[in-house]
């Protein structure tokens, strides 16, 4: 093996050998390192005294534990966020107990003075302050949604109060157009009717004009309207208007029933003769005062009968 090449091995190798040992030796480590000193006593939290031989760890790199003699501690640490817990036991039962956070910023001085709470009595403290931390929580976060709800509404108000008139004058409007359309619906339809009324009465006058040979003393045709009364009267009129000679429509009419074998339907009828469908229902109430007629409902329809005729 060539001299040179071993020599310029072996240096390197001392070169990293020194460099590992520098960095695990005190003396030998970079004297630019900030160190921060903390220190403080632990105190007991019922009689405020010392707590002497009091377990403090915390949770340096690598970590760092003492026993600290009348209550009286001190660490060397770097900048950085640290965990301090401090213990105290009798007979190897835990009594007192604190565990602390501290922020190392920059060199210097850092007192923290611990006061230790018991065990038991720690556990109920935090439990306590727990409750009241988290009820307050919850209290002023309600508060905070009420305080909100209630500065949201006037801006509602202001919002939704224009709407709700102009849709009530809708409204209002759309009701009294109903209204005025309805009263005007109802007079129409009575006018109506007040008019069939009026064509069927003279309709119905006309279809009952008796046929006379002569005049009367005043030189016009007398006319007279049957009247159709209840029990004896209502007979003695139907065997009156029996009597009565036919207009030639109540013929035509009885001779369509005839030939289809007296019975028919009063579309079929309307459909063999030239009138209107109003006359051809009044020739057929005509027909059915005087006895010689029938008409039956079926559904939708009469049901026009003959009355079998006297021979």
């Amino acid at each position: 093996m060539n001299l040179r090449v071993y020599i310029i091995c072996i240096g390197v190798l001392l070169v990293l050998g020194l460099s590992g040992l520098a960095s695990g030796v005190p003396f030998m480590e970079d004297k630019n390192t900030t160190i921060a000193t903390v220190h403080g006593v632990t105190y007991a939290w019922d009689t405020l005294e010392p707590v002497n031989d009091t377990v403090i760890d915390v949770n340096s790199n690598p970590p760092q534990s003492i026993v600290a003699k009348d209550g009286a501690y001190s660490f060397e640490l770097t900048p950085g966020d640290y965990t301090i817990k401090a213990s105290y036991y009798e007979n190897n039962s835990l009594i007192y107990s604190k565990e602390t956070t501290i922020e190392i910023e920059d060199e210097g001085s850092y007192v923290l003075d611990l006061l230790l709470y018991p065990v038991s009595d720690k556990r109920a403290t935090e439990t306590v302050a727990a409750k009241m931390n988290s009820n307050g929580a919850v209290a002023s976060g309600q508060t905070k949604n009420i305080l909100s709800i209630i500065s949201y509404l006037p801006v509602a108000i202001a919002l939704f109060l224009p709407v709700a008139i102009v849709v009530a004058i809708v409204l209002f409007l759309l009701g009294g157009v109903y209204e005025i359309t309805k009263k005007y619906r109802k007079r129409n339809e009575k006018r109506s009717q007040q008019g069939k009324i009026n064509i069927s009465g003279l309709l119905v006058k006309a279809l009952t004009r008796p046929t006379y040979s002569g005049f009367n003393p005043v030189g016009e045709a007398s006319m007279i309207e049957p009247v159709i009364e209840s029990g004896e009267n209502s007979v003695i009129e139907t065997n009156a208007l029996k009597k009565e000679p036919l207009t030639p429509e109540l013929n035509d009419v009885l001779n369509i029933i005839r030939g289809n074998k007296g019975r028919i339907t009063q579309k079929d009828l309307r459909g063999r003769l030239k009138y209107s469908e109003v006359k051809v229902s009044l020739l057929l109430s005509e027909l059915e005062k005087r006895g010689l007629i029938k008409k039956f409902k079926n559904g939708r329809e009469n049901i026009v009968v003959l009355i079998e005729e006297d021979p």
